[in-house]
């Protein structure tokens, strides 16, 4: 297994190494240890499989767009005209909720998986 300094994983991230230290400290991304300069180092696998995950995640917010463009939001009222659109569209925005759904669950598995082998070494 390949081991990834804070400074690279940082920047392989794009965020800040204090970022890191905060995931490390929470779990979210875990951290080895050396035992006696106590410098953390990273995964290489495991980086992966968390930024196939985070950015997985943020194409949730395109996909949630669409799909409440065509769920009622508020109350129906009379004075209120009821947008119609074209089965198609819809079909085809639910379908990729599913979609992402679907991919959703396998990279969060890999991730889980790669996170619970780096706690086991």
């Amino acid at each position: 297994m390949y081991n990834v300094t804070i400074s690279k994983a940082a920047k392989m991230l794009g965020i800040n190494k204090i970022t890191l230290i905060r995931w490390d400290k929470s779990g979210k991304l875990p951290a080895k240890r050396e035992s006696v300069s106590k410098n953390r180092y990273y995964s290489l696998e495991l980086i992966k499989a968390f930024v196939d995950y985070r950015f997985h995640l943020k194409k949730l917010k395109k996909i949630t767009e669409e799909v409440n463009k065509y769920s009622a939001t508020e109350a129906l009222d009379l004075v209120v005209r009821v947008k119609h659109c074209k089965f198609e569209d819809l079909k085809k925005a639910f379908e990729a909720l599913r979609g992402w759904e679907g991919k959703y669950k396998i990279l969060r598995r890999k991730y889980i998986e790669e996170k619970e082998k780096y706690y086991c070494e």
